[in-house]
């Protein structure tokens, strides 16, 4: 059971690093708008890449990876703007 998980985890680690790293410089486009600085559109990229491969959601049971990658980078982004004020 644990060896499946770890590579359940692997999969969905390596998945979301290629949709991540395709999307890099829209997402930082997009995340910077959000948060007026590249340099927390960039912590808020981090996390986000760590909260997709670290996601309960079986990578198969998303139907629009971008989406859901954008989704997720937004709500991080509102997520640091509340931890800010």
């Amino acid at each position: 059971m644990t060896v499946t998980r770890t590579t359940d985890l692997q999969k969905a680690d390596q998945h979301w690093s290629k949709i991540i790293e395709i999307q890099r410089r829209k997402l930082i486009t997009y995340l910077t708008s959000i948060l007026n600085c590249q340099h927390l559109a960039e912590d808020a990229l981090q996390e986000t890449f760590i909260r997709l491969s670290h996601t309960c959601e079986s990578v198969d049971s998303v139907s629009n990876h971008s989406a859901y990658c954008y989704q997720t980078a937004k709500n991080i982004a509102i997520d640091m703007l509340r931890k800010k004020k």
